[in-house]
């Protein structure tokens, strides 16, 4: 019994000298008054040492710059030569640490997730007051990837993972109640220009270093080259990085992901800068194999062990194999595909040339035809050409506009349908051209339900951005389904929506007066008709 007594009373002299090397101030918030009140309290109680100063000073300085939401529900601890400090403001939800580093004293944050950690836990409140050294990807999103990418391979990993983001002044860590694995996340500086490099905000980006404490001797050295050979660095679309001193700055100008010219810069022993070029001419790449499923697909497969991420470029090339597949054309034509940044030329017979692109999310077909003679001929305007597009008028076909304007013998005549376009010319450079543009026209017998609902698919496979026509068409399906004493013939509607307008029409064997009806979609989303039906 005696022996229990005696290391009982070890145990709470421990406990007491633990605490009495501990200070724990509850506040409200951390504040500049709270921290200059303890501050006060520390030195009368004689616990203010230096190191303790030190970490006060700086965490005072740092978390004045803090928004409210990260100075509540927060805790912060520090160290001294004697005792540790900690406040403890509401129910903490942020732990911070002021320790010493290789520059000084760093904040550290921790954020306790409970049993699980996944992208959702990742609040953009915890970031709030930091600015990224990523303008591409800030860190929070770059974290968020690659926990989803961990969790994807490893679904069970979730229980098991601790992140750390370490972005400039900003470290972060993310973690479970047993951690076993550590992801980390430390984006690089890099910087988002216009479409060319621009002065002001170089200087502006050579400010912030300076203060941030980034930018030492080789890294000046490399960014007054750049801008004493500012001049030489005015092409749209290039990539500028600059390397020294264990630092990495990389400046971006037009698209993301490609760049035509990459500059790279670099110092040498003595911090003397020196630059080096790269101009990208393969912005073409040509296969020569025929056009059709079998050489699409190969293409495709070899961009897939070149682990090409031109996402537009694949999506065209499916189209492209889907239009294709099965029609007489490949054997006599080039293709040509546009992505994002890159470009394919599939086959080698230049005499028909399509080509498949993208603009503002819509995929079009644009085709080429170059004729013998001193003008396109009626021998020229063959059908096979029309056969990769579904002809918007049903009244007047694209492929009999093209018939007719030929008898007018043109150098070069071109006829827009849709999103698809023809154009046929004369090998040399053409005097004028002939420009055609079709109508969206459809004709019906009688106007019903059934005959409205067979246009509006396809205008929803043909013309899928053109939500506001669809609209119409549902607004008149709606009225026929309702009502069928409704003009059945003789009478023509017209809709408009989207920058388009669209026809329906009744056949009028009798030629009689047609009736008109104007359908239109306003900005409030609400379609009228005039005049009105009922």
């Amino acid at each position: 019994m005696a022996s229990t007594g005696l290391g009982t009373e070890k145990r709470r002299q421990k406990e007491g000298d633990a605490t009495e090397h501990r200070k724990n101030f509850t506040v409200p918030c951390l504040d500049l008054d709270t921290f200059l009140s303890a501050k006060v309290k520390l030195r009368q109680e004689g616990f203010l040492d230096s190191n303790m100063k030190t970490s006060l000073d700086f965490a005072i300085q740092t978390l004045e710059k803090f928004p409210a939401s990260k100075r509540c529900d927060v805790s912060l601890t520090f160290e001294g030569e004697r005792q540790l400090v900690r406040f403890t403001a509401g129910n903490p939800v942020l732990l911070y640490v002021v320790r010493a580093g290789q520059k000084g004293p760093e904040l550290h944050q921790k954020v306790p997730v409970g049993s699980r950690l996944v992208p959702s836990c990742l609040s953009e409140s915890h970031f709030a007051g930091h600015r990224c050294r990523d303008e591409l990807e800030s860190c929070v999103d770059r974290a968020r990837r690659v926990l989803s990418a961990e969790i994807e391979s490893n679904p069970s990993s979730q229980s098991q993972l601790e992140l750390r983001i370490v972005c400039g002044e900003l470290q972060i860590t993310y973690t479970t109640q047993q951690p076993q694995r550590s992801l980390f996340v430390c984006p690089r500086r890099r910087v988002c220009f216009g479409k060319t490099l621009n002065l002001e905000k170089l200087l502006e980006t050579k400010t912030r270093l300076e203060r941030s404490g980034e930018m030492k001797e080789g890294l000046l050295a490399c960014f007054q080259h750049l801008l004493l050979n500012y001049s030489q660095f005015q092409e749209e679309n290039i990539r500028v990085l600059m390397q020294s001193d264990g630092e990495l700055v990389e400046i971006v100008c037009g698209r993301n992901g490609y760049h035509s010219t990459q500059h790279f810069i670099f110092t040498d022993g003595q911090n003397r800068a020196h630059s080096h070029r790269v101009q990208d001419m393969e912005l073409w790449e040509t296969f020569e194999v025929r056009p059709d499923t079998e050489g699409i697909l190969s293409v495709k497969q070899k961009l897939k062990e070149k682990e090409c991420k031109d996402t537009v470029l694949l999506s065209n090339l499916d189209i492209s194999e889907r239009v294709f597949r099965h029609n007489p054309l490949n054997e006599a034509m080039t293709l040509q595909v546009k992505g994002q940044w890159q470009c394919l030329r599939i086959g080698k017979v230049g005499g028909v040339i399509y080509t498949v692109s993208s603009e503002d999310g819509k995929t079009r077909t644009d085709c080429c035809v170059y004729c013998d003679g001193d003008a396109v001929a009626d021998a020229d305007i063959k059908s096979i050409y029309f056969s990769v597009h579904s002809c918007q008028n049903q009244s007047r076909s694209c492929f009999t506009e093209a018939k007719d304007a030929v008898k007018s013998k043109h150098q070069a005549l071109k006829i827009t349908c849709n999103n698809c376009s023809i154009t046929f010319t004369t090998k040399g450079v053409p005097d004028e051209i002939k420009m055609i543009e079709t109508k969206c026209q459809f004709k019906l017998r009688y106007i019903t339900a059934e005959g409205l609902l067979e246009r509006k698919c396809w205008m929803e496979k043909e013309k899928a951005n053109c939500q506001e026509l669809v609209a119409c068409l549902d607004f008149l399906i709606e009225k026929y389904l309702n009502n069928p004493e409704y003009p059945g013939s003789v009478c023509r509607f017209i809709l408009q929506g989207n920058k388009e307008m669209a026809e329906i029409i009744s056949e009028n064997p009798c030629n009689k007066s047609m009736q008109k009806y104007i359908v239109i979609r306003d900005k409030y989303h609400k379609v009228s008709i005039y005049p009105p039906l009922d």
